[in-house]
């Protein structure tokens, strides 16, 4: 299934973008908190042994260690934006398989007019650079 906005006059700006599909999993939130909010339906193993103190201590390092939590967000909201228009289900999502995380990479650089004009016009294309599609694979 593709997603692509229907246009409602001349000056809907949305015409050809990609759309995300809201989810319980994805609440609305600003960017930067994204990557602390989102969540795939699989769940990670802990990362530090069941200790209030340690669990503390990891949510503040998280939280430090990064230096743009922005660009995160917008990371996973382009690359669950791609999941959404591949129809690629949530517990193939996070984490992420080598075969989708290349088939993002591949997809968020490409541009529209290098692909059939029929499978680009039924294929929503925002693509970005190659310095940027490296920030979101690390997002994700």
């Amino acid at each position: 299934m593709v997603l692509l906005s229907v246009a409602t006059g001349p000056a809907d700006s949305t015409l050809g973008k990609l759309v995300l599909i809201p989810s319980a999993l994805r609440p609305s939130c600003k960017s930067e908190e994204r990557i602390f909010l989102w969540n795939g339906v699989n769940l990670a193993p802990p990362a530090v042994i069941d200790h209030p103190v340690l669990r503390q201590l990891e949510w503040q390092a998280s939280r430090a260690s990064l230096r743009d939590p922005g660009s995160y967000g917008a990371g996973l909201r382009k690359f669950h934006a791609f999941c959404d228009a591949f129809s690629i289900p949530e517990s193939s999502r996070l984490p992420a398989s080598f075969a989708v995380m290349h088939s993002f990479a591949l997809w968020v650089v490409s541009d529209p007019l290098s692909v059939d004009i029929i499978l680009a016009a039924t294929t929503p294309f925002e693509p970005v650079s190659i310095v940027t599609a490296r920030k979101y694979l690390a997002a994700v």
